[in-house]
């Protein structure tokens, strides 16, 4: 007891002290420093029967103890010992602090059979209660023991036999043996990996029920555990399963871990998922822990899969459908990655957005689920894909996941069940090797006999099969054994051809797997010819009695356990049904002939009546498409496919069948005729695809798995397509192009936290060009600020919507941006002066007389206007060469004051039909390359006639302009201006005087032509107005040019005419006066005359042409620069 008094003293008159009194009472806890477990007896004894069922002779248990210092000292135990030589502890000098513990242990290790009791004596510094005796009891029995056990079985057999092994299993030991078993499989026969798989019950289902809950996206298995991990995307739930591999599951893991989850793997412990429409992956431990994110190159990550073996992690692409492979044990780095359009093309162009990986299945361990199916792949080490099988799933969509349990393959029902189906994956796992019994217990002194047996019908492979029978039991000195078990077995010849089951396996190959099929297409059943026995198997021919039938090889040798595949091939030349048998003959002199039946049906082609417009010409290149997806999924039939020239011309079509492979032929050219109507040698192709059913023409982005996209006769190329309805292509010419866009971009083409006045620019070039690093771009607006991706200097903030942009590309090329279109009505500010003018319609306007429809409502304040090829519409002469305005070009227009400028809707169908402008032919004169920069030049004369040609000479004698004349007496063109980013001069400089000449198309001659009026001279976006005629044979009167160029770096040229002959004398001279080099020096003729001074020989600086014509001298002052 502990007492003391609370003294108050106060001003209360009559309480000026108060005292308050005060008592503890302290109550310690019983004495009790020593506790474990009640299952051993607590508190009365230390009974070791109680932590262990059975404890054998000769073997070592110990049971935990703790010491508890409820006191307010520090407890020691100053000695302690037990009263038995079979109990065994070491406590002296234990000190534990107040409120502390200290755990220990009490060891027992019998030499003997028996019951066996002591008591343990404890002597503690406590002076009240010094010494604490416990009584520590156990009984020890003898051990079982196995009797011989024979270490390994083998046995060499012919495919068939079947061999029994029994094995007696004695227990010589002195307690019960109590035993299971199981089989672990090594290997199984030579080159497996490398052979295609048999597929006896694949596809049968085996379990169906339900998890926990709906929309399961992932599935991965963890077979230390033999736990299903889950993943559901609406809600978000990881969850996990048991499974006992009878259909029974029981759940022992749900958490919603993250937002978005859709797959789902698992690897040695983690958990990886992901967040739809990222490229993060999420890790996670088995009790639901954050461990940590890891930064993947795999944009919008769809599911996940492992690789036990390897230490794998898969990541499906949803959006392109690559696999991309990350090295878990090389802190994920990414090692390679599985091409998409080796898969679909495979697949017949299915979607698919979950997969597996079994590594067991040495032959195809790649599993992937599409909407109905599951299909397996065999990857090989270059990671090329190869189809093996594949069999229907009650699933609806191919974002329903796959899985594999060790044996059998999972698959979700849909998005809203969570229904699971468990199918036959078409391997017997147990089938060359059994035994029975697989668990028992055996008495002292008893046997029991395990058989073996190892059966060898339905084995495929040659070689060596070996595997492991794995014995556990409870005999302490041989917890586990191993008997191993070895089978050699030989096959001399096995030839087996496999294709799919929806096209009629095994009964015939039958094409009317596809849905339709029509005359003048390719379709493929592809088949995998395997020789599972042990010798060489050659196939001396194949053919087929049906010409509408072939097969892609001939003759070939299979070596043991290696395969073939290849495709029968049905190019049916008509309508109508078609059988056949295909014949293979072999060396097998058991079956020297192999038929397999062949069937399909054939249908009319049916005609475009969209893309229809183009001419069938002598030249083409081939365009094979394995594939025209709309948003993932393949499209129907009687889709449309067009292919188009870099200046938009039709030049092929074909309507689209769902099944099959599609061939295009993409016209070239016909030289016979004036209008260019085809594809010329190196030209891009342009591929769009149109929807029947709603009437919307796509941008089609191609994926390429063979040859190119630039136009070569009798060139050939295969590739896929994909549109999507917010997917927009743009096409650019190599060099300089003046282009818009007439979409709001999507998104992820914008910076974070900057203006968001438009998106980013090097975002949109560097998504469109992946291989941007290996081809630069020049982009430049109205105003001279640039992007130049070589130097890596960009001065565009942002990607300006109303405007244009002049940009220069090393090739040509088709850029896709996602994102939605600009209404073509939406109001667009136009300063005084030049600008570059986005194009927001989708539809073409035309510009020509007599209305020039595209720009009616700002006719008054437009004073010209010119498209990225240099033709051009001027009000104030009612003058219009312009194409119809079409989307992707910008167009550079000059204002006279500021407005405001909405496109005018798309014209009734009478007004379409004069909005061609067919591009011709120049006969005489090269087409001039477009270098960014030009004047416009608007001729008028009599002399121009209709079919002739106009060609522009630079002073440099460089051809900077030419057009066909296609208006009597008026023709306008484009003369440019030289390129500055380029080291060769191909145009005109600020200036420089211009020569005109004409090519007469009536008597194939040249003439020059004279301007009378309206000089021509270049100046970049300049507008002249010449009148020119026919300049005579003889000139009229004396006339001297200018030299040009001047300056010039090696070469100056002198223009001089005569109207008579006369002597000339041309030098030049220094200015100290000395003769540098004599020109001319004779009689010379009458008529037009050009001389030139090659420079190359003499320094930098001055010098002067001194010209004297009949004593009537002239100087021209030059400079040479170097």
């Amino acid at each position: 007891f502990f007492e003391a008094a609370l003294i108050i003293q106060s001003n209360v008159p009559d309480e000026p002290e108060i005292s308050i009194s005060i008592i503890v009472e302290m109550c310690f806890p019983p004495w009790d420093p020593l506790e474990w477990s009640e299952d051993l007896g607590y508190p009365d004894l230390i009974d070791f029967n109680g932590g262990y069922d059975e404890m054998y002779v000769g073997e070592s248990y110990s049971v935990p103890v703790t010491f508890n210092n409820n006191g307010i000292e520090p407890l020691i135990v100053e000695d302690a010992f037990i009263e038995h030589d079979y109990f065994h502890i070491d406590w002296e000098g234990i000190e534990i602090g107040v409120g502390e513990a200290f755990e220990t242990e009490i060891i027992f290790e019998p030499e003997e059979a028996g019951e066996f009791e002591g008591v343990i004596v404890i002597f503690f510094d406590n002076p009240d209660d010094p010494v604490f005796e416990i009584i520590v009891h156990a009984v020890a029995i003898e051990p079982p023991q196995w009797g011989e056990i024979p270490e390994d079985i083998g046995e060499d057999l012919l495919r068939g036999e079947v061999a029994e092994h029994p094995i007696p299993l004695e227990n010589v030991g002195g307690s019960t043996l109590r035993w299971n078993s199981e089989i672990e499989f090594l290997q199984g026969g030579d080159n497996l990996a490398n052979v295609g798989p048999r597929r006896d019950d694949a596809g049968e289902q085996l379990f169906e029920f339900d998890l926990n809950h709906i929309w399961i996206g992932g599935l991965d298995w963890d077979p230390v555990n033999r736990v299903m991990w889950a993943g559901s995307f609406n809600p978000h739930w990881i969850h996990a399963y048991s499974y006992d591999g009878d259909g029974n599951v029981d759940m022992i893991f749900e958490r919603q871990l993250n937002p978005g989850t859709v797959g789902i793997g698992y690897l040695d412990g983690i958990i990886y998922t992901n967040q739809w429409a990222q490229h993060i992956i999420y890790r996670y431990d088995t009790d639901g822990n954050a461990i940590g994110n890891v930064e993947s190159g795999c944009e919008l990550i769809a599911d996940f899969c492992t690789s036990k073996d390897r230490d794998w992690l898969f990541a499906l692409n949803g959006l392109t459908k690559n696999i991309h492979i990350y090295d878990v044990r090389d802190d994920y780095r990414e090692i390679g990655i599985i091409r998409n359009n080796l898969l679909l093309n495979q697949l017949q162009g299915e979607d698919f957005r979950s997969l597996c990986w079994v590594d067991d299945n040495r032959d195809g361990q790649l599993w992937v689920g599409t909407a109905d199916r599951a299909c397996q792949f065999f990857i090989d080490e270059e990671l090329h894909p190869e189809f093996i099988g594949s069999f229907p799933t009650d699933s609806n969509s191919p974002w329903m996941a796959i899985g594999h349990d060790g044996e059998n393959i999972w698959r979700s029902h849909a998005e809203n069940s969570a229904g699971i189906s468990v199918y036959d994956d078409g391997y017997n796992e147990l089938g060359w090797l059994t035994y029975e019994p697989v668990a028992g217990e055996i008495e002292p002194g008893d046997e029991t006999e395990l058989t073996i047996i190892i059966d060898t019908r339905h084995l495929s492979f040659n070689g060596d099969y070996i595997a492991d029978l794995i014995l556990r039991s409870n005999v302490p000195q041989e917890p586990e054994i191993a008997i191993g078990i070895e089978l050699t077995l030989f096959i001399p010849f096995w030839f087996v051809a496999e294709w799919s089951e929806e096209f009629g396996f095994p009964d015939v190959v039958d094409f009317d797997g596809y849905q339709e099929t029509f005359v003048g297409s390719s379709y493929q059943v592809p088949i995998n010819f395997q020789n599972l026995g042990g010798d060489v198997f050659t196939i001396e021919s194949i053919e087929c009695d049906n010409e509408n039938f072939r097969i892609g090889i001939e003759e070939f040798e299979l070596e043991p356990q290696e395969h073939l595949y290849t495709q029968i091939i049905f190019e049916p030349l008509e309508p109508g049904e078609y059988n056949g048998l295909i014949l293979i003959e072999t060396d097998d002199p058991d079956l020297d002939i192999i038929e397999i039946p062949v069937h399909a049906s054939a249908l009319d082609p049916l005609n475009p009546e969209h893309f229809n417009d183009f001419a069938e010409t002598e030249s083409s290149h081939q365009i094979t498409i394995t594939n025209l997806e709309l948003e993932d999924e393949r499209v129907p039939s009687r889709w449309e496919i067009g292919l188009f020239t870099p200046d938009d011309i039709t030049a092929g079509g074909h309507v689209w069948y769902q099944w099959g492979r599609l061939i295009i032929d993409a016209y070239g050219d016909d030289a016979n005729t004036e209008e260019i109507d085809g594809f010329i040698d190196g030209d891009y192709i342009r591929i769009r695809a149109w929807d029947f059913e709603t009437g919307r023409e796509y941008s089609a982005r191609p994926t390429i798995t063979d040859g190119g996209l630039f136009w070569d006769q009798d060139g050939e190329t295969t590739l896929s397509l994909d549109v999507a309805d917010d997917l927009f292509g743009f096409f650019i010419h190599e060099d300089w192009n003046l282009m818009s866009i007439n979409i709001y971009p999507d998104e992820r083409y914008y910076r974070e936290n900057e203006d968001r006045g438009g998106p980013d620019v090097e975002i949109m070039m560097h998504a469109a060009m992946p291989d941007l690093d290996e081809h630069p771009i020049l982009m430049k607006d109205e105003d001279g600020r640039f992007w130049a991706s070589a130097w890596a200097m960009c001065l565009l903030p942002f990607w300006d919507l109303n405007e244009g942009y002049m940009m220069k590309f090393g090739r040509d090329v088709e850029l896709f941006w996602h994102g939605e279109l600009i209404p073509p009505d939406t109001e667009i500010p136009i300063e005084e002066g030049w600008n570059y003018l986005t194009y927001l319609p989708t539809y073409q306007l035309p510009c020509t007389a007599p209305d020039f429809y595209a720009f009616d409502s700002i006719i008054e304040e437009l004073e010209i206007v010119k498209d990225p090829n240099g033709y051009f519409y001027v009000p104030q002469f009612e003058f219009s060469n312009m194409p119809p305005l079409q989307a992707g070009n910008a167009y550079q227009i000059k204002m006279s004051e500021e407005v405001v400028f909405t496109y005018p809707p798309e014209p009734e169908e009478e007004a379409l039909a004069f909005i061609g402008h067919a591009q011709q032919y120049l006969f005489y004169y090269d087409r001039v390359e477009v270098t960014g920069s030009n004047m416009s030049l608007l001729l008028r004369g009599e002399v121009l006639q209709p079919g002739s040609e106009i060609g522009v000479y630079s002073n440099s004698g460089i051809l900077v302009g030419s057009s066909t004349i296609t208006t009597n007496g008026v023709c306008g063109l484009a003369v440019w201006g030289d390129d500055p980013t380029t080291e060769e001069l191909e145009g005109s400089s600020d200036n420089e005087s211009l020569e005109v000449k004409m090519w007469n198309s009536v008597d194939n001659t040249e003439i020059y032509l004279i301007v009378q009026s309206g000089n021509p001279v270049y100046q970049t976006d300049d507008f002249t107005v010449s009148n020119v005629s026919q300049k005579p044979e003889t000139p009229q009167e004396f006339f001297l040019s200018e030299p040009f160029p001047n300056p010039f770096n090696n070469v100056v040229k002198l223009t001089y005419q005569l109207p008579e002959a006369a002597s000339v004398s041309i030098e030049v001279f220094d200015t100290s006066g000395r003769l540098v080099s004599t020109l001319v020096n004779g009689n010379i003729p009458a008529g037009y005359h050009v001389v030139s001074w090659d420079g190359r020989g003499v320094s930098s600086g001055v010098y002067l042409l001194q010209v004297d014509v009949m004593g009537n001298c002239s100087t021209r002052k030059v400079t040479l620069v170097r």
